[in-house]
């Protein structure tokens, strides 16, 4: 699909956004890959959460029902999330066992552009949502996973962010019969581009080079 797809993007100039947290997951040797096979695409951006950028195409994590409806686009993976702390943390300060034990440990909490996020508790048709009292904030995923790895604390992170620490077994999987998740609903990763159901094939070249690097399942996947 790909080399059928080179001759036609040679033609084409455009660019294409990709959000920072996955794009941080792909391997840099991945991103390179491509700027060099597929010169058509001239500019590479990274952009966080929230409603995708009026380009070509957009690669979307959590993106709300509302935003996604006006695009079309690529189901790449559902998104689960891990509570999780480091062996030496646990070793230390205990497991949590419930939701309400939370309050007597160490909270580590992302906080990006749409503040704080809430942590929700599923186990038997029963949920529990809360809003954690961290010990330590940050809008920075990568500082605030290294900072779990060394055994600063406890946090909730997806699949994308943390199943490496967890495979490396820098970090472990708490309170695993509980569902948990951040509290939005339709957690999912989606490869969306505006307008026709039919993508250009520029678009159709980038989703099938991802989908490739991402593998099947996606390589983040835990366990």
């Amino acid at each position: 699909m790909f080399a059928a797809l080179f001759p036609a993007l040679q033609k084409i100039r455009k660019k294409v956004r990709l959000p920072t947290p996955v794009c941080s997951q792909t391997s840099a040797a991945a991103l390179a890959e491509f700027s060099y096979k597929v010169l058509a695409f001239s500019h590479f951006s990274m952009w966080g959460r929230g409603r995708p950028p009026r380009l070509p195409l957009a690669l979307a994590a959590a993106l709300p029902a509302a935003a996604r409806s006006a695009f079309h686009g690529r189901f790449i993976s559902k998104q689960i999330h891990h509570l999780v702390a480091s062996p030496e943390y646990v070793e230390k300060y205990g497991a949590p066992t419930r939701p309400e034990d939370l309050s007597k440990h160490h909270i580590l909490a992302y906080k990006g552009a749409m503040g704080p996020q809430y942590w929700s508790f599923t186990r038997g048709g029963k949920k529990v949502q809360l809003l954690p009292e961290p010990k330590i904030v940050s809008n920075n995923a990568e500082m605030l996973t290294l900072a779990t790895e060394d055994g600063a604390g406890i946090i909730l992170f997806p699949d994308w962010q943390i199943s490496a620490s967890l495979k490396q077994k820098k970090v472990i999987e708490l309170m695993t019969d509980f569902e948990v998740s951040t509290g939005v609903p339709d957690q999912s990763i989606y490869m969306l581009y505006p307008g026709n159901q039919y993508p250009s094939l520029n678009t159709r070249a980038v989703i099938d080079f991802f989908l490739e690097k991402f593998g099947s399942p996606p390589y983040w996947k835990y366990p």
